[in-house]
Parts: structure tokens; C-alpha cells; sequence
């Protein structure tokens, strides 16, 4: 909402000159972060294209616990011979 009313020039200005950025609040921790780093002032430091693509492969498949197969392993016998 802190951007709605402007026009692209406006909207050009307060991102080059005042660094503004929306806010991120309700997203997820990874993808917020991926985001802060791509905003990054120095371009340096920001991710590669490449970077990028396999961070968000990684946000995109989280870890599904339902095709976790966990071995049913039974106790050995204990050697008291």
C-alpha cells in the first residue's frame, strides 16, 4: 500500500533514491531471504541467475515427510554367550 498513488516515475525514484522496497511480511523465511539478497546494493554480492533458480528449486520441494520411509529395524539379539 506504501506505493499505491504513484506513478513509475515516483515509484523509479523512491526505490533508486530512498532504497524503498515492499514489505515482505507472510512469506516464507527462504524465499524473504533470497529476495533481501537479490536487493542487495552492492551487485557483487547479490545471487547469480544460476544461484537463484536452484534456491528457489529448493523452496519449490520441500522435504516430503509422507515418502520418508523409515527401515523397521530390529534389536539383534544380545551376545551373552
Amino acid at each position: 500500500e506504501e506505493f499505491q498513488g504513484m506513478n513509475q516515475v515516483q515509484l523509479m525514484f523512491h526505490i533508486v533514491d530512498k532504497n524503498a522496497r515492499p514489505p515482505l511480511d507472510g512469506l516464507e523465511d527462504g524465499l524473504k531471504q533470497l529476495i533481501v539478497d537479490c536487493w542487495n546494493l552492492d551487485p557483487r554480492l547479490r545471487p547469480s541467475f544460476k544461484e537463484s533458480i536452484v534456491r528457489l528449486r529448493r523452496l519449490k520441494e520441500p522435504l516430503d515427510y509422507q515418502h520418508v520411509h523409515v527401515m523397521d529395524v530390529k534389536p539383534r539379539p544380545s551376545d551373552s554367550n
